[in-house]
């Protein structure tokens, strides 16, 4: 007795279209180039100042009381000369 012939099934090749689209690293180099160019314009356009900011009107309005409050205060040095006139003018 043969055996039968077995008979291997083949599966046709499969068609791939060609994927001609960009890969992920292109996509990465396209997008670190876009913020390299938008850090540089906007660095050209808006360059930083070399100036300190004054601050927020709040804040400027409470330097000049903690400023007038040392100067002038209860415990200042102008109030702690003037008081004592035992020590006379500043020549």
């Amino acid at each position: 007795m043969r055996r039968a012939p077995h008979r291997r099934l083949y599966r046709a090749p499969r068609r791939v279209l060609k994927d001609t689209g960009p890969t992920l690293n292109d996509v990465c180099k396209a997008v670190s180039a876009y913020l390299r160019a938008a850090e540089a314009w906007d660095k050209k356009w808006n360059p930083p100042s070399r100036f300190k900011t004054i601050g927020t009107p709040e804040e400027r309005r409470r330097q000049m009381e903690s400023d007038l409050e040392r100067a002038y205060g209860e415990n200042s040095a102008f109030r702690a000369k003037t008081a004592h006139p035992e020590f006379g003018p500043h020549p």
